[in-house]
């Protein structure tokens, strides 16, 4: 199954038990936090990265916050790079652990990430 363009891998199930959803997460977090700023910003200073270099899907956003990678985080609100429509994204907001929808047009943080190369 493939959720925000993320492969999953799900186990079958049998009635009364619980769905699992595996995945191993193989992604690189910028070094560099970009600050504050509008969706559009955010898209195109990543794009100038080159070399892979995108906003986070919110899955992506998701897992890091499950995971010890979330201290890279330190600001409470980041872009990712789901769109609702053409007013509007959504955001991670790390202090709550959960998603909003936002104006493209207001100010969060931006953090960069690309697929990490497997070994």
């Amino acid at each position: 199954m493939i959720i925000d363009g993320v492969e999953y891998e799900l186990t079958p199930v049998t009635k009364k038990e619980p769905l699992v959803l595996k995945r191993e997460i193989h992604l690189e977090i910028h070094p560099e936090e970009f600050g504050k700023m509008t969706w559009d910003e955010a898209t195109t200073v990543v794009k100038k990265l080159g070399k892979g270099w995108r906003l986070p899907t919110i899955t992506e956003l998701y897992i890091i916050n499950e995971s010890n990678l979330n201290h890279c985080f330190i600001h409470n609100e980041y872009w990712s790079s789901a769109e609702n429509d053409s007013l509007l994204a959504w955001t991670f907001n790390f202090n709550f652990g959960l998603a909003n929808s936002n104006y493209k047009y207001a100010a969060y943080y931006v953090r960069a990430v690309r697929d990490a190369k497997q070994q």
